[in-house]
């Protein structure tokens, strides 16, 4: 079976039952790559639509042929004319298949699903949320080929990022700029988001912005979080070095809690059947939250990865996702003391089998 095929039909489970179509809006500020994990389709807008037994791509004169090259077969392509407005073409379908329930994804516009009430004032409109994004949960056998191989990229670019250490510190936003510099020369798209190069006491800022006149501090951690684009999709990684030789008995107390957390998170995600998120959550959470650090682990234990760097399932307290095996997660618990540190250890596993795709060291590097 053809695995568009099978995407699709996973799609349609999510509504059919309440709907008669489904309705994706992106627009050109919208990060979100439904639309191309959906249709194939690359460009920055564009409306995906599904009947129960068709799918279209509805496209504007800028993207026609682009369309017409990548749209996987499934998809019929159907080219909006110039002079003729978005809203006008799409009614002409749904009122040519009968649509009277329709699901639209609730990242559209406001305004657009306003004025398509307004045309079709006995045309149902309701929101659903992140159905793009729970069929994209499951990874096939060539999205998990390509996160691999971002990761395998990443894993020689920590390497590279040590060796530049070791010969000059320079400032926070100087090595963030070497890191996504570094990543293109590697073979990667480019970096799968900004990397944060956090120093010393901004360390213990989880997503800290790398500054220009911040120098990376001798004698205390340094905390980097990074990832690349390859064939559209991303890895991400967090490691945390000391600079120096003399680790504070604290650093090492907590970096060895944080990797035993971690350990608990990844043995966690190794399961037959399904699991709750919350779980693997839990489980690694517990462990920090039974040691001196009690506290100190603000954020999830993990998401999803893909086509973007976060994405379903998320890994946290407040989760409802459940893992079926075959998701690539992130397992990345930390300690952050205010005016001090701040530690966190990222890898990428698959979920289910619990196979490791990270594999730089995290054994505690003193530079």
């Amino acid at each position: 079976m053809n695995t568009h095929h099978d995407t699709l039909e996973k799609l349609r489970e999510l509504w059919r039952k309440d709907a008669d179509a489904y309705l994706l809006v992106k627009q050109e500020f919208v990060e979100r790559k439904d639309l191309f994990y959906l249709t194939g389709f690359p460009g920055s807008t564009g409306v995906f639509l599904e009947t129960r037994e068709h799918a279209f791509l509805l496209v504007d004169a800028r993207y026609h042929e682009v369309a017409e090259f990548h749209a996987v077969k499934e998809v019929t392509v159907i080219k909006i004319p110039s002079q003729k407005p978005l809203l006008e073409v799409l009614e002409e379908v749904l009122r040519r298949h009968g649509i009277a329930k329709l699901a639209i994804e609730d990242y559209a516009p406001v305004s657009f699903a306003f004025a398509l009430e307004t045309k079709m004032p006995n045309l149902d409109i309701f929101p659903v949320h992140e159905f793009g994004l729970s069929v994209r949960m499951k990874k096939r056998k060539d999205e998990i080929a390509h996160i691999t191989e971002a990761q395998r990229i990443t894993d020689i670019l920590f390497k590279r990022i040590l060796q530049r250490v070791k010969k000059k510190l320079g400032t926070e936003y100087e090595l963030a700029h070497f890191i996504k510099d570094e990543a293109r020369k590697l073979g990667a798209d480019d970096s799968s988001f900004d990397p944060i190069v956090a120093s010393g006491p901004h360390s213990a800022r989880p997503h800290h912005t790398p500054s220009h006149a911040k120098r990376i501090e001798k004698n205390s951690p340094l905390l980097l979080d990074f990832g690349v684009r390859y064939k559209g999709y991303c890895s991400d990684c967090s490691r945390t070095i000391w600079i120096g030789k003399n680790p504070t008995k604290e650093f090492v107390d907590a970096y060895e809690t944080v990797l035993r957390a971690q350990n608990a998170g990844i043995t966690a995600s190794r399961f037959k059947g399904e699991r709750p998120a919350t779980m693997i959550d839990e489980t690694a959470r517990n462990v920090i939250e039974a040691s001196r650090f009690k506290g100190t682990f603000v954020h999830g234990l993990g998401h999803g990865v893909g086509l973007e760097v976060h994405e379903k399932p998320s890994i946290s307290s407040f989760s409802a996702d459940i893992l079926q095996g075959g998701e690539i997660i992130t397992i990345e618990p930390g300690i952050y003391i205010p005016g001090k540190f701040g530690i966190r250890i990222e890898d990428m596993v698959v979920a289910g089998s619990g196979k490791l795709l990270t594999h730089a060291p995290k054994n505690l590097v003193l530079l």
